[in-house]
């Protein structure tokens, strides 16, 4: 199930917030570039809507993944300005 979400995410072009196990913050903010069988590739944002590198995630550390809230709106909005 996890798979097909990303997939969907990824097909549209939404934004994400990551967590990664053991962590209560959004550790990662971007979008999902590239899917392997056990890891993401994250064209990551910064808060104002800049590219701000990459990161690579395993599968098995996400705990838990937010997509297309009212944060990650106004992220895409700004990144799309830019």
């Amino acid at each position: 199930m996890l798979i097909a979400f990303l997939e969907f995410i990824q097909k549209h072009k939404l934004i994400i917030s990551v967590g990664i196990v053991d962590s209560h913050e959004k550790d990662v903010i971007g979008f999902i570039q590239e899917k392997e069988e056990d890891l993401i590739t994250i064209a990551v944002v910064d808060n104002f809507g800049e590219p701000n590198g990459e990161a690579y995630i395993k599968l098995e550390d996400i705990n838990w993944i937010s997509c297309d809230d009212q944060d990650e709106a106004c992220l895409k909005i700004l990144y799309n300005e830019n």
